[in-house]
């Protein structure tokens, strides 16, 4: 009996940590794209799509692409496409990844003026303080 019970909260939990590891992954991607910019001088765009995250480079030297683990998703809140500026700044955006039924998800958030790159899991306290509003 207290195995049938305690196997759905395990599952969750499993859930949580591969959305976790996917959000971080996810979000390695832009940080690199931020990286390459100032690197290369020249802009980088970073394409969001629901199972894919694309680099591209604006002198066309190639892309860069990472495909998201089965049963997750990204799903965009303000934008699909980030560029990224040899300065150091980029266009922002901020995307949702979510994990299988949408119970677990993470919030990747890019900085405009700085090109920073942030995940955190996602609340409604996290998207308020952030400047976000809607999903």
């Amino acid at each position: 009996l207290s195995i049938g019970l305690a196997a759905p909260h395990v599952s969750s939990g499993i859930d949580g940590v591969s959305v976790k590891a996917a959000a971080k992954k996810t979000a390695a991607v832009p940080n690199n794209a931020r990286v390459l910019a100032a690197r290369d001088r020249q802009n980088y765009y970073v394409r969001f799509t629901e199972k894919e995250v694309v680099i591209e480079p604006s002198m066309d030297t190639g892309r860069t692409k990472m495909t998201v683990p089965g049963g997750v998703k990204i799903e965009p809140v303000d934008a699909t496409v980030v560029a990224f500026y040899p300065g150091g700044g980029s266009s922002g955006g901020t995307f949702e990844v979510k994990g299988p039924g949408g119970r677990a998800s993470y919030i990747i958030r890019i900085e405009p003026s700085t090109g920073s790159v942030r995940a955190y899991p996602s609340n409604e306290k996290s998207l308020e303080k952030n400047g976000v509003t809607g999903s």
